[in-house]
């Protein structure tokens, strides 16, 4: 009898560890796709981008431009450095996560490394979609001067981006209310 209840113990611990591994991953492969977006962004990065507005006070400066390579350059930081704490956060699970080693003093720093881990996929996100503002800045015109396609492109993508950024904040909590508790 007692063995069982062992051995449920170990399916359970194996359970809340193969969650957090797979939470882990999942954050993982977003960071490598929004990672190619980066690059995607900067390779057609050029000077003297012209825009599709024909009015002089609607064209951007060179300072937009230069600020798309900024954030993009900053927000593949963020997404590398927030891969490189979930593989961390990974790779010590799959050492030390058992019933016996993983003492309570630990499950608050495991969520601690999740949720920095995860703030900076948020700011990685927040960057990137900035150079997309610029860009669209940079080719449809200033925000500024009320352009419609800009206007419509902006507010679309900070909706899209806000709400999936909210939906994936939240289910992540989950995680890493988990990765505290377990």
């Amino acid at each position: 009898m007692a063995r069982n209840g062992g051995e449920e113990e170990d399916s359970d611990i194996k359970k809340h560890k193969d969650i957090i591994l797979k939470a882990l991953e999942d954050l993982v492969t977003v960071n490598s796709l929004f990672t190619m977006a980066v690059f995607v962004g900067i390779s057609m990065a050029s000077p003297n981008n012209n825009t599709f507005e024909t009015r002089p006070e609607c064209q951007s400066d060179t300072k937009k431009e230069k600020s798309v390579i900024v954030f993009e350059i900053i927000s593949f930081g963020c997404f590398i450095f927030s891969s490189m704490l979930a593989k961390s956060l990974g790779i010590y699970l799959n050492m030390f996560y058992s019933g016996k080693v993983n003492g309570s003093l630990l499950k608050p720093i495991r969520g601690l490394v999740f949720l920095v881990s995860l703030l900076a996929t948020i700011a990685g996100v927040a960057l990137l979609t900035w150079s997309v503002i610029y860009v669209v800045e940079i080719k449809v015109g200033n925000l500024s001067c009320e352009t419609e396609e800009a206007l419509f492109a902006v507010v679309s993508l900070v909706v899209l981006v806000g709400v999936a950024l909210l939906s994936y904040l939240f289910s992540m909590a989950f995680a890493i209310l988990h990765c505290m508790v377990f």
